[in-house]
């Protein structure tokens, strides 16, 4: 396709037109000076920093408006006071900028220092002092082994109104400082005291107030108070204030023990950036690539979405979104957000700040763009002046109470206001707010030396609760209905549709939005369906609940816990058990080259394989050793009927000549070896056959150890029962733990893994056989998408991106586009597909993408959109393709 040059401006715009907009322009400067514009308008706070607004800021208000297409249009002034700070790169260099709330120009925070970058600013909830972490140049592409800097300290300084952006009046070194993978640092405690990770890799209390001139030495630090002990090789821990959670740059949003000086680890939710909010209820994070924004709370481990990605509330093109972070009183959300690109080093990100409820991290109002500028503007901190009389988020209609401080009020008389209007005089003010929107409440004396005390209210509409899940749990004996506000349940009820009896327990102390209720009798065991009505939320004028009918999902497997040291169901559980000190423990598994999560979160081998952690290790050893018995039990798929020679599924072992057990496919059969002493160290005297492989069905294979009795079921029929090993696990060594090869990456087996446990007892068959009735359960209850099945001729293919384009990702998909051949299975008509293929696995390239075009195959398809395990990828599409025709995906291809 030919590409035409564009003509040059006095060829393309006559002079009549120029003429008529120069005389438009003149009449527009006359109006605007001749406006008078109210107090409190975007247009008077420019005024009040010293003169007009200039241009990045001016356009903030009408950028935004004509890019909303309909959405409400935010005004930076309507934030209140406070300011903005970020990274951007506009300067050529990382530097940290800044700019107030209100609406001036941004300009330069940090100084240039050369050979640096500056990143990770994080103000102090006073607003009085920033810290931020500089690195060596190039360390600010989130290199994997960590990135290192100096830990920097400003003192802020604004005018005495706080119209103006901060500036920094002194800076000083607090010493070597790491991030958590990408660019988070620290965490302010209070005013005084931050977490921060230094130079070994620990997590440390400072006190910003006690730290010796001499910081730039390492033993600066050792005032600093040791939050988590053991160093961390890549990326250390950041606790939450409240000292109760942590996280990396992978959002796992654990558990800290403040007695071992150590985290409880979880599993990671997916995606990156976590964070928290002061009050260390909740967790937020962007869950995929470019959203959505999610916030978790950190009690209960529910989630909700904050904002969707290419959420109707931003403005477009900016969709994309990343780098969230809540005020200090979780009130404001700064975000950024750019048109679809990704690359975090060089995509158009802008920010932008977002009033938030603080309870929720719902937004209660517009999204207001704080950037305008070509560059990359990411990882903000937004800080807001608290407000005198308080900052309320309620729904309508409220009647709240002000009263002037006691301090102040001898400076009286007050009068009050309204949205500027007149709403009385005295010491305090009562009204009853009816309709939802937001209110400025203001008080000021006739003293004019007494400060304007300022407030607001901002009502949203009113609405009934909602409930928003019910769980069976303490496995069976209690039902725990979730809202998503907090409730009262003084008149309402619940019954089951089975008719057995309920008794109410009562709603969780600490949040009021969990009901829970206990199920008398036996233990749930089956399907049953709760009905609830008379629940009502908080509000003034309460809001009621209508009739609600919720399917209740029988109780999961495993039907007993007692003696699990493993259990790793999906990936989307967390995967825990209950240890001695009665704190849930997790199994953990990393990830090593050609493996994922399918769209029902099981594990996928394809020549990859996951290893688990060395706490699930040792439990599991430690068990096992302890009651000189084991069971493993897990659910398999193998992908091919027929194996050449040994292809390992599950393994604790090192190598070919060391191991404690060994679950392999040998042709087609299934084999166990488990050291004894009676085996040898391979445990292959004897290797063990358990039954026959069926590719492409999901089995169920149990197999049980106690000295003198090996016994093993596949789909609940017994296929072993042998008294021919004796002896128990003592010489037992710490060995990896490794599921789909031989460690390091040998004889890889191919097929699908979910449902797996390691017990420190021996199950009986009445146990197997419960646990296989609810995993085919579970089973039956997953939604199977639509597929289809086609051969099909490559026409077009995606290009690779590359790692640092990607970044902090590994992994991609690339958008291929096929001319079809044959439909195979399914339903389909259109001549051309869409399909989605992975490109990057762990940082490597896939061999798809050297195919030719012209090159004819046959893919199994799913769509795209329903598969939720890839959300958190980047997906490269650089075809001039239809985006209405619908994409599928697919990484079952073969010639």
């Amino acid at each position: 396709m030919s590409r035409r040059s564009a003509p040059r401006p006095s060829d393309s715009i006559p002079r009549r037109i120029v003429s008529r907009c120069v005389r438009l322009l003149l009449i527009g400067i006359v109006l605007l000076a001749c406006t008078d514009e109210p107090r409190g308008t975007a247009q008077s706070a420019g005024a009040a920093s010293g003169g007009a607004r200039p241009a990045e800021a001016a356009t903030t208000a009408t950028s935004t408006a004509g890019a909303n297409a309909g959405a409400e249009t935010g005004d930076p002034a309507a934030l209140g006071d406070g300011f903005v700070v970020w990274e951007s790169n506009r300067s050529g260099a990382w530097r940290l900028w800044a700019r107030a709330l209100a609406g001036v120009t941004p300009q330069q925070l940090t100084a240039d220092e050369a050979g640096r970058a500056h990143c990770c600013a994080h103000v102090a909830p006073d607003g009085r002092h920033l810290v931020y972490l500089s690195l060596p140049q190039g360390q600010e592409r989130y290199p994997r082994d960590g990135a290192q800097g100096i830990l920097r300290l400003v003192t802020l300084e604004r005018d005495a109104d706080g119209a103006d952006r901060p500036r920094a009046a002194s800076v000083r070194d607090l010493g070597p400082a790491r991030t958590y993978f990408e660019h988070r640092a620290a965490v302010w405690r209070d005013s005084r005291r931050i977490i921060v990770i230094d130079g070994d890799g620990r997590t440390r209390e400072l006190d910003i107030n006690v730290q010796s001139a001499d910081a730039q030495s390492a033993d600066a630090q050792s005032a600093g108070r040791i939050l988590v002990e053991q160093p961390s090789p890549r990326h250390g821990w950041l606790l939450d204030p409240t000292l109760r959670f942590a996280t990396q740059g992978s959002p796992t949003f654990s558990l800290y023990d403040p007695e071992r000086r150590a985290v409880v680890e979880r599993p990671s939710l997916g995606g990156c950036q976590p964070y928290f909010t002061t009050d260390g209820r909740l967790g937020l994070w962007i869950a995929g690539a470019g959203g959505p924004l999610r916030a978790f709370d950190l009690e209960n481990r529910t989630e909700t979405t904050i904002l969707a990605k290419s959420d109707p509330r931003l403005p477009p093109p900016y969709g994309y979104l990343y780098f969230p972070m809540p005020s200090h009183d979780a009130r404001l959300l700064a975000f950024g957000a750019s048109d679809g690109s990704h690359d975090h080093q060089q995509a158009d990100y802008e920010v932008f700040v977002a009033e938030t409820d603080p309870r929720t991290l719902e937004l209660v109002g517009p999204v207001v763009r704080i950037t305008e500028h070509p560059s990359t503007d990411r990882f903000p901190d937004v800080w807001a002046e608290p407000l005198t009389l308080g900052r309320i988020v309620a729904e309508a209609p409220l009647t709240r109470s002000f009263e002037v401080p006691e301090s102040l009020r001898a400076a009286g008389p007050w009068h009050w206001q309204i949205d500027a209007s007149d709403a009385g005089t005295g010491d305090t003010l009562e009204h009853r707010f009816t309709d939802p929107g937001r209110y400025e409440i203001s008080a000021r004396s006739d003293d004019p030396g007494a400060p304007v005390l300022r407030g607001s209210v901002r009502l949203r509409p009113a609405r009934s609760p909602k409930l928003r899940e019910a769980d069976v749990r303490r496995d069976g004996r209690e039902i725990h209905l979730r809202f998503d506000e907090p409730v009262r349940v003084y008149e309402a009820s619940a019954r089951l549709e089975s008719g057995r009896e309920l008794t109410a327990v009562g709603l969780d102390a600490d949040r009021g939005l969990t009901w829970i209720l206990r199920v008398d009798g036996a233990p749930m065991s089956g399907p049953d369906a709760v009905l609830v009505a008379g629940v009502t939320d908080r509000a003034e004028e309460p809001n009621r609940l209508a009739e609600t009918r919720v399917v209740l999902e029988p109780p999961r497997w495993p039907s007993a816990r007692d003696g699990l040291a493993l259990l790793w169901h999906t990936g989307d559980r967390t995967n825990t058990i209950t240890g001695p000190d009665g704190v849930g423990q997790a199994s953990l598994f990393e990830r090593r080259g050609a493996a994922w999560f399918d769209r029902d979160y099981r594990m996928v081998l394809r020549g990859g394989s996951y290893l688990a952690g060395m706490d699930t290790m040792q439990r599991l050893l430690g068990g096992a050793r302890a009651r000189n018995e084991m069971t493993l039990e897990v659910t398999v798929t193998a992908e091919q009927a027929r194996t050449d020679g040994r292809a390992t599924i599950f393994t604790f072992s090192s190598g070919l000549s060391r191991r404690n057990f060994t679950l392999a496919q040998e042709g087609t059969r299934y084999t166990w070896r488990l050291n004894t002493p009676t085996t040898g160290d391979n445990g292959d005297r004897p290797v063990v056959d358990l039954g026959a492989v069926r590719a492409g069905t999901p089995q169920h294979l149990v197999v049980a150890y106690r000295p003198g009795h090996l016994d093993a079921w596949i789909d609940g029929e017994q296929t072993v029962a042998s008294a021919d090993l004796q002896s128990g696990f003592f010489h037992w060594r710490e060995l990896p733990l490794l599921v789909g090869a031989e460690w390091p990456d040998q004889l890889s087996w191919r097929g699908r893994v979910e449902a797996l446990a390691v017990y420190a007892r021996a199950l009986g068959g009445d146990e197997v056989a419960e646990n296989g009735r609810r995993l085919a359960a579970e089973r039956v209850r997953r939604k199977a998408p639509e597929m289809l099945v086609v051969r099909a001729r490559l026409t077009a293919r995606s290009a690779p991106p590359r790692l640092e384009e990607i970044a902090p990702y590994r992994d991609a998909l690339g958008v291929f586009d096929y001319e079809v051949v044959e439909v195979l299975g399914g339903r389909w008509q259109r001549p051309r597909l869409r399909v989605a293929h992975r490109l990057l696995v762990d940082g490597e390239t896939t061999p798809i993408h050297t195919l030719e075009p012209g090159t004819v195959l046959t893919l199994t398809l799913e769509p795209h959109s329903a598969q939720p395990q890839l959300e958190a990828l980047v997906v490269a599409d650089d075809l001039a393709t239809d985006p209405g025709v619908p994409l599928w995906f697919s990484d079952r291809i073969r010639p």
